[in-house]
């Protein structure tokens, strides 16, 4: 079990940015979220980095290694927005639960947002830190195949442009990922309050 203090997580990072404020906008966005499995996909389809011929030349066939053992590790989350898409789910049935008062649904709903293993807002931190550390990581070497001594400085220009487009993809997927989570965690807190108010 991961132990956050999703309370105070959420009051942490709230005046980070401005967060989505109601249900549809909150199924809108994700529904406009990227699979980045296909983001990894098509770089590595399109990338001179994971051609044989460059593969080939590089020194640090190592780092190589590590970086498709970090795009096949970047597939799995994916797994994200699966996990979003059921916290949404439970969102929109505990909107319900203001009108119809049911004890046993508001506790499967409350412990999905805190406590289950699979999709609860703690495990939801957990993933979301683990995706940005391995962007990080993914990042750093590529950037030290690209420094490679044999490498041109036209072989910098044109191929750090692709990655850095790539990476600024994960970035800003993360990112919404982060604020859609942070959005639905103040809403329930919010609508929790409100029940418990009408108890």
């Amino acid at each position: 079990m991961v132990k956050i203090d999703v309370l105070d997580y959420l009051n942490r990072q709230k005046g980070s940015e401005k967060l989505i404020e109601n249900f549809p906008e909150i199924k809108d966005e994700l529904e406009k979220l990227g699979e980045i499995n296909e983001s990894v996909e098509n770089f590595e389809k399109s990338s001179f980095f994971h051609s044989g011929f460059f593969l080939k030349k590089a020194k640090n066939r190592h780092l190589a290694l590590k970086i498709k053992m970090l795009n096949s590790e970047l597939r799995e989350k994916n797994e994200i927005c699966e996990r979003l898409h059921g916290l949404a789910h439970n969102l929109g049935m505990l909107r319900t639960l203001l009108a119809v008062k049911d004890e046993k649904v508001f506790k499967r709903i409350n412990d999905s947002f805190l406590t289950n293993d699979y999709s609860s807002i703690p495990v939801v931190i957990k993933e979301l830190n683990d995706f940005k550390d391995k962007i990080n990581e993914l990042e750093k070497n590529y950037k030290s195949l690209i420094n490679e001594n044999y490498a041109s400085i036209d072989f910098k220009v044109k191929h750090e442009e692709h990655l850095d487009r790539h990476l600024k993809n994960l970035h800003e997927t993360h990112g919404r990922q982060k604020k859609l989570l942070m959005s639905m965690g103040v809403m329930f807190t919010k609508l929790c309050k409100d029940i418990l108010k009408k108890r």
